[in-house]
């Protein structure tokens, strides 16, 4: 009877344990959280450099260049949606650590290493190492999509 629990706690801490592969982590629809965006924006170097009329308009501006934002992640494929604008990635897990995973994507023949942070209430961040136009940018999980 023990050796039989010990066979099934096994199996069911083996199943558990490749259900939170990274992916999973990463997995669904995506779309900007302008109030986390803008707290982020608001506690950083960039919202220092805003002279004050640009800090007037900048709300706006973000919620309007944000707002047709999302970013869907399958398997091995990243839909960003701009407007109407789809931009395909392809991609694969370089590593993981924690609640940080490091994708390769390749775009156009390039390669670019994407750093996801998995935050908490289902939000999330990356950074890429092309670019920095999306680094303040908060990202919350689309509950409502299903992909």
């Amino acid at each position: 009877m023990i050796k039989r629990m010990m066979i099934i706690a096994t199996v069911l801490v083996f199943f558990w344990g490749c259900s939170q592969q990274p992916q999973q982590k990463l997995i669904g629809s995506w779309v900007v959280d302008y109030t986390e965006t803008f707290k982020t924006i608001k506690n950083s170097e960039v919202w220092n450099e805003l002279d004050e009329m640009e800090r007037e308009m900048f709300p706006d501006i973000l919620e309007e260049m944000t707002g047709s934002m999302t970013i869907t992640i399958k398997e091995n494929e990243m839909i960003t949606q701009i407007g109407n604008e789809l931009i395909n990635v392809d991609y694969r897990i370089e590593s993981e650590s924690g609640n940080e995973i490091v994708t390769i994507a390749y775009i156009e023949g390039d390669e670019a290493t994407l750093t996801f942070r998995i935050l908490e209430n289902n939000l999330m961040m990356f950074t890429s190492d092309k670019t920095n136009d999306m680094d303040f940018l908060v990202w919350k999980r689309d509950l409502m999509h299903k992909i």
